[in-house]
């Protein structure tokens, strides 16, 4: 009977009827998968032709390697490598504005290409234990039944990324977040950073700081980030404006608990069967705190930025070595608004990196 209820009643936007059925119906899907483990896991041990059977798309072939698992996955391709040599090439050649997020591009390039690196080489294992060329070790067994459940395996999602969504989406995203370093590197910084793609986003927000600390010749206590989100809703290098002067353009944001008004420049309230809407480039300029604050006379609201819904904004191996779980917002952004900031407070308005 609480069902037939308006959600208005209990305070509620009514599109949180269309979210709980979400919820419910992941929940009910996952449980089904983990119900398929016990095809795959038989006296204790994963059951090799059941597994090749299972995962592979011809059901005749139960000997099935690394590579296809792979394939399937997504992560095939020389565009997934990541070009060190040419990054440290770009590094030598650019300019010192480019220098001063140097130390951040190498981290990220870096990290994602290990990462890339030891997802192949944990399937390559894989498909040998499956063949019976080596044995199958316990860590080999967990990682075939995260698999087959379609979930994703603690040996990768501990290397830093959350692992929030499907096995599939996870491994979708990671190749893109791939493409976006190698195309970095091998085609130069784009006009755009996809905020989404950096395991460690906080480093970049900090970079973009420190470099305007560096120009303004000022201590970077005294800087901060002005926002202005720009008309273009394109992702594509080639048809987003060209790299400003000072700052940077920044996309990869989804609205939560809102919509991004284009025509109002504001928010506003959500529509209908809206639960996630993209928000825009967005332009992140480092400017003076003081100069911003005489500046700031328009009505804004600082809407938080997590990487996922999950409101973690630190990669899970470093919640383990600290041994506690954090949580913050990778950095406030100041949105116009013609309503009273604290009606999105209260409708919990938050930014997303991912939708996992």
């Amino acid at each position: 009977r609480d069902m037939d209820m308006p959600p208005s009643l209990f305070g509620f936007h009514p599109n949180v009827v269309s979210e709980a059925n979400r919820l419910a119906a992941n929940l009910l899907l996952s449980g089904l998968a983990t119900l398929q483990q016990g095809d795959l896991y038989r006296n204790g041990h994963v059951d090799r032709p059941s597994f090749g059977q299972y995962y592979a798309e011809d059901s005749s072939n139960s000997k099935l390697g690394g590579s296809e698992i792979a394939e399937r996955m997504g992560l095939v391709g020389e565009e997934l490598s990541v070009d060190i040599a040419a990054l440290q090439k770009l590094r030598s050649s650019t300019s010192t504005e480019f220098k001063s997020l140097d130390i951040v591009l190498f981290q990220e390039a870096s990290h994602h290409s290990e990462l890339i690196r030891r997802v192949l080489k944990s399937l390559t294992n894989l498909g040998c234990a499956l063949r019976g060329e080596s044995a199958m070790a316990p860590e080999m067994q967990q990682l075939a039944l995260s698999i087959g459940a379609g979930a994703v395996p603690s040996l990768w999602e501990e290397q830093g990324i959350p692992a929030t969504m499907p096995l599939l989406s996870w491994s979708r995203e990671l190749a893109a977040r791939a493409r976006f370093w190698g195309s970095w590197a091998n085609k130069g910084r784009p006009n755009s950073m996809w905020l989404t793609a950096f395991a460690f986003p906080r480093a970049f927000v900090v970079a973009l700081c420190r470099r305007g600390a560096v120009r303004f010749k000022a201590s970077i206590e005294d800087v901060s980030l002005e926002f202005e989100v720009l008309d273009s809703t394109s992702w594509s290098c080639e048809d987003q404006p060209k790299k400003p002067v000072e700052g940077c353009h920044v996309h990869g944001f989804f609205l939560e608990g809102c919509r991004w008004d284009s025509k109002n420049q504001s928010l506003a309230p959500l529509q209908s069967k809206e639960l996630m809407n993209p928000l825009p480039l967005v332009w992140f300029r480092p400017v003076i705190a003081k100069q911003r604050d005489q500046n700031g006379q328009r009505a804004v609201y600082k809407v938080p930025t997590y990487r996922t819904a999950f409101k973690l904004a630190i990669p899970h191996r470093l919640r383990q070595n600290q041994c506690r779980r954090e949580s913050g917002s990778v950095v406030d952004i100041e949105l116009p608004s013609k309503t009273n900031p604290e009606v999105w407070a209260l409708a919990g308005v938050t930014l997303l990196l991912s939708l996992g």
